[in-house]
Formats: C-alpha cells, structure tokens, sequence
C-alpha cells in the first residue's frame, strides 16, 4: 500500500493538518513524497518515503531526516534539509487520518519515536 502525500512548506501550513487553500503552487520548496511499508529496505523507518521527483532521498518518518542513497556511507550521515517539525506534524495528521490503513496503524503505534511531538 503507497500513498502519495504534498507537503506544503512551513507557510503555507495553518494548523498541523490544514494548508491554506488559497496556496496551489509550492513547487519552489515543497515535494511529494511517496510514502509505503513492505519496502524491500524498510530503512530508515517503517513506513518511510520516497521523493517522488527524486526517489534517492529517504524520508525517516520518525525524525523527518532525509537521506541520499547517492552519497557513500548515507546511512549514517542524514543530509541538513530535514523537515521541520510543522511538516512532519502534518504528515502525520495526513498518514493517520483513515484508522483502517496499515500505514495508519503503524504510525499510530511508533507516535511515541517520533521526535517531531516532544
């Protein structure tokens, strides 16, 4: 199961889960990750995303750290553009609204990782 989430840039987002809607364009500095469990790698998180423009960046839905698979040793050196915290609530809010969903469920379970609610 995948889902393909906008994540608008900080300005753009009012609350954790709304975006003002009279915002359409953000192709400056937001992207669309898509974000899936039952990856062949389930690094760095489970689920995690992939950038949709580019699939070499890594999105830890826990942290909101992005890697590059394209750097050598990118495992451990996550790249300094993480998400914000407002992004990663708001992905969040976006992956956990339909409580049936298996990426809903396991977000449900892993909240307590992650870093963006402390």
């Amino acid at each position: 199961m995948e889902h393909e989430i906008f994540i608008p840039e900080d300005k753009y987002i009012v609350s954790s889960s709304i975006c003002k809607l009279n915002e359409k364009t953000e192709s400056a500095g937001g992207y669309k990750w898509i974000i899936h469990m039952n990856d062949i790698d389930p690094w760095p998180s489970n689920p995690h995303g992939h950038r949709k423009d580019n699939p070499k960046l890594v999105l830890n839905l826990l942290t909101g750290d992005i890697f590059d698979e394209r750097v050598s040793n990118y495992r451990d050196s996550p790249r300094s553009d993480k998400l914000s915290k407002k992004q990663m609530k708001y992905l969040f809010d976006k992956l956990t609204k339909n409580e049936e969903d298996a990426i809903s469920k396991k977000m449900q379970e892993q909240k307590k990782y992650c870093t963006y609610f402390d």
